[in-house]
């Protein structure tokens, strides 16, 4: 909210300096899976949270993630990289944003006058986590899938196979969630740490 304010005809240059941190600038694969298929990734806090969110879904009347998301938590496809990061698995080539992508107005908006942020005068300090190739999600390899309105776009290959597979997920550099090249968009003022996404605050 910060950057759309400064970036936008109402600022009235009232901002000293501006921080950022673990910030996806150009947005996170990551969240293509809650927006698409209502899942908040593998592992076992990721697990957790999933817990934790189809109880709140419940809660407020939604049948399930993917409801919630999709009628509640809209701010999640605001997280949409605007970026290529899908890969047909029947050719092996990335499709060409925005082609067949969700997409994220929002952060297209804001990419397309962030020089009104980085020419403002506004002292910026963007600190980035950076935990080195494969890490975090860069590319989702996805095949069709016919379960509407799951999956829209595509279904990450063997997303839910339990043998052992990438389960479609192409890993790179990032902090675990934020890929570097996103983090790292934005110049002035860069700091890249040797951490993950949630340790950010305390290094």
């Amino acid at each position: 909210a910060s950057r759309q304010y400064i970036q936008s005809d109402y600022y009235e240059i009232d901002v000293d300096q501006m921080i950022f941190l673990g910030t996806p600038h150009l947005g996170a694969p990551e969240s293509y899976l809650t927006w698409e298929g209502g899942e908040l990734g593998k592992g076992v806090m990721n697990l957790l949270k999933e817990f934790v969110f189809s109880r709140e879904a419940k809660k407020y009347g939604y049948y399930d993630i993917y409801d919630y998301v999709r009628n509640y938590v809209i701010s999640a496809r605001e997280l949409l990289p605007i970026y290529a990061y899908l890969r047909d698995r029947s050719t092996g080539v990335i499709r060409t944003y925005p082609v067949n992508y969700p997409q994220n107005i929002f952060l297209e908006n804001l990419y397309s006058s962030v020089g009104r942020l980085t020419n403002s005068g506004i002292k910026i300090t963007n600190i980035v986590g950076d935990l080195g190739s494969d890490s975090t999600i860069n590319v989702i390899r996805v095949v069709d899938w016919a379960s509407f309105p799951l999956w829209e776009h595509g279904y990450p290959e063997n997303y839910d196979n339990l043998i052992f597979t990438d389960k479609g997920l192409e890993m790179g550099n990032g902090d675990e969630t934020v890929p570097s090249f996103s983090g790292e968009f934005i110049k002035n003022g860069l700091n890249v740490l040797v951490s993950n996404h949630i340790d950010l605050p305390d290094k």
